[in-house]
């Protein structure tokens, strides 16, 4: 090979793994979008379907022995190689089979992690089984199996495209064809939420663990206090933890100082921010006023937003980041409008638009749009701004509660 010939080949090698990411051996087939042109199609699907009730499906193909839950990178990893074991001319191949058999109509590209994928317009979980096993028809089902994700996965019925409860007692036939596809390893149908979220990049993942570092830090005296305090005056436990929804749909468990007395049931809570997101123009104020579960100083801590301190915690884990949406309770996430679970495609986080935007002053749709806007437009700047500005929102948060206090004293001396 001549010296010309060799530095072609090393700007292609370079183009593809910038592309691709890890996957630097993926083949390049022509009528194939690459990933960030794939994305977008993706999520331009996803507003058509949540817009005007347009459903679509997405097939991915993936080489066999992939065990569920692997992360991408490890495919990635794995795919570096398919040039070496033989198995880059099979993917190749079913590259282009995807591209031929594929209508006007559809897009097909690379998905995260190296895999193969093709969305496909106002198609069922049923009709995109029958595209997939087509294109596995040739000899690949033993090299490569597929998976169905359908959007919208589950829908109330009610036009609404509001999630029915997982408590309503209906089987979803989504999940039924999971687990019996799943038992012979080729295929499965999942909902889309997880492919929809956008990646961590290296600058916010590096900004969280200096951040919550330095802040755990600065904070640790307060945190002893509030600790001591809360094991002086409340049995139980110090610390507060409740499953919440993450990023791409993602459960974790959160942290928090315990401000109320313990084994207190959710009904209460739930209750209102069924009526609070269902009305979407009500403001979502807290329901700390005359409560009497709120152990003694809890209100405090709250109003000083002392008693998310723990969170963290979670940052320095990777479950939240310093500035992202609210992570919401399951039971919220569950009356969500299908536009509405757009808040979960970033990061979760301690602060954010919404905090510094008025907050409890707004209304849940007004929130969603913030932290929509936030997860399609975030950056270091944007981040740097807002944590900047969050102190401020806690002043004026402290100073709103102080007047809501003395309002509601002089009320009730009127009586």
């Amino acid at each position: 090979m001549q010296r010309g010939e060799g530095f072609i080949v090393l700007i292609t090698d370079m183009f593809r793994r910038i592309t691709h990411g890890k996957a630097g051996a993926l083949p390049m087939v022509p009528g194939l979008l690459d990933l960030r042109n794939f994305k977008r199609a993706l999520d331009k699907s996803r507003q058509r379907a949540e817009r005007c009730g347009h459903p679509f499906a997405l097939v991915t193909f993936e080489p066999q022995g992939e065990l569920e839950g692997e992360s991408g990178d490890k495919l990635g990893d794995e795919l570096d190689g398919l040039s070496s074991n033989g198995l880059g001319n099979g993917l190749s191949k079913l590259a282009r089979v995807v591209v031929d058999r594929a209508r006007l109509s559809d897009e097909a590209g690379w998905c995260e992690g190296g895999r193969l994928g093709v969305i496909l317009y106002g198609a069922s979980g049923a009709s995109a089984r029958i595209f997939a096993e087509s294109v596995l028809g040739n000899g690949q089902r033993e090299r490569f199996r597929y998976v169905v994700f359908a959007y919208p996965g589950r829908d109330g019925g009610d036009g609404s495209g509001r999630t029915k409860s997982r408590e309503s007692g209906q089987k979803d036939k989504t999940s039924e064809t999971a687990s019996k596809s799943e038992s012979i390893g080729t295929q499965r149908m999942d909902a889309c939420q997880g492919l929809f979220a956008k990646p961590h990049p290296t600058w916010k993942r590096l900004l969280d663990i200096a951040g919550s570092g330095l802040a755990l830090l600065v904070a640790s005296p307060f945190m002893l206090l509030a600790a001591l305090w809360i094991r002086s005056v409340s049995p139980g436990s110090v610390f507060f933890r409740q499953e919440r929804i993450g990023r791409g749909g993602k459960p974790f468990t959160m942290l928090k100082f315990r401000t109320m007395a313990v084994d207190l049931g959710e009904s209460r809570h739930q209750d209102y921010m069924t009526r609070v997101i269902t009305d979407g123009e009500a403001p979502m104020t807290k329901l700390d006023a005359r409560d009497p579960r709120i152990i003694r100083g809890g209100r405090l801590l709250r109003k000083l937003c002392i008693d998310e301190l723990p969170q963290l915690l979670n940052v320095m884990r990777g479950d939240m980041s310093l500035v992202g949406p609210r992570p919401p309770i399951g039971y919220e996430v569950a009356e969500y409008q299908r536009w509405c679970r757009g808040r979960l495609d970033c990061t979760p986080g301690m602060t954010g638009l919404w905090q510094v935007s008025g907050k409890n002053r707004l209304t849940f749709k007004e929130m969603a749009r913030l932290d929509i806007f936030y997860a399609n437009n975030f950056s270091l700047w944007f981040d740097l701004m807002i944590i900047l500005r969050t102190p401020l929102a806690i002043v004026r948060q402290l100073l709103d509660g102080l007047g809501k206090d003395q309002r509601a004293k002089g009320s009730a001396g009127n009586v």
